[in-house]
């Protein structure tokens, strides 16, 4: 069984010896595999910001969008420029509680957030599975001011037990269809329309069979 972000060759020490008043952007490309049954990839660019004890991990295209809802008073509505990425979750990691913090933007379009906790872990250099289905290498760090990692857009998050999270997750994309209809997001002139999308939702389900992390 791999478990979310931990299979790694980690560097223990490094997040305790980053001085005081100091922050860091860390770099990850991440190649990975939605398919196990495919041979095709896809690639991002990752981010892990460091600042005191408070990390927080995410996609790049996430940060963005972090961005644009965490700046005060911005008026700005749209889109980040960074690739649009499936990757939708912000894992926060506090170092003196020893905890981290798993959370996924499940609908942008409702903004519903869920989130659960696991026990803090190292700062990650490299990883890859044993599959190689994801593979990150560290690119970059670059050395900034201390700074507030503070996810303030999601703290009307639901929480909930890990095993929970995976089985909703399953029930939440396969309903994606009746989602978007109440949300009248989409609307159907005729039947066959409508099964021509609910065949293409289940068949783009069957295709993300290889999460980073595999359940029981």
């Amino acid at each position: 069984m791999r478990r979310l972000l931990l299979l790694f060759i980690c560097l223990i020490t490094c997040l305790y010896s980053f001085g005081q008043g100091q922050g860091y952007k860390i770099l990850y490309h991440l190649e990975y595999r939605n398919d196990s049954t495919s041979a095709d990839t896809k690639e991002e660019l990752t981010e892990l910001l460091v600042s005191g004890e408070i990390s927080l991990f995410r996609s790049c295209y996430a940060a963005q969008r972090d961005s644009i809802k965490y700046m005060p008073g911005s008026d700005f509505v749209g889109e980040p420029t960074i690739p649009i990425s499936s990757n939708r979750y912000r894992i926060r990691k506090d170092s003196w509680g020893q905890r981290i913090d798993y959370y996924e933007e499940m609908d942008p379009i409702s903004g519903e957030i869920w989130q659960y906790t696991e026990p803090e872990q190292g700062l990650i250099v490299q990883v890859a599975d044993t599959t190689a289905s994801y593979s990150y290498a560290l690119v970059n760090i670059q050395e900034v001011p201390a700074f507030d990692i503070n996810l303030r857009h999601f703290e009307q998050h639901e929480p909930m037990e890990k095993m929970e999270f995976y089985k909703k997750w399953k029930e939440f994309k396969a309903n994606a269809v009746d989602r978007f209809v109440t949300a009248s997001v989409i609307s159907f002139s005729d039947p066959a329309t409508e099964a021509h999308l609910r065949k293409l939702n289940t068949e783009g389900m069957k295709k993300q069979n290889n999460p980073i992390e595999l359940y029981p």
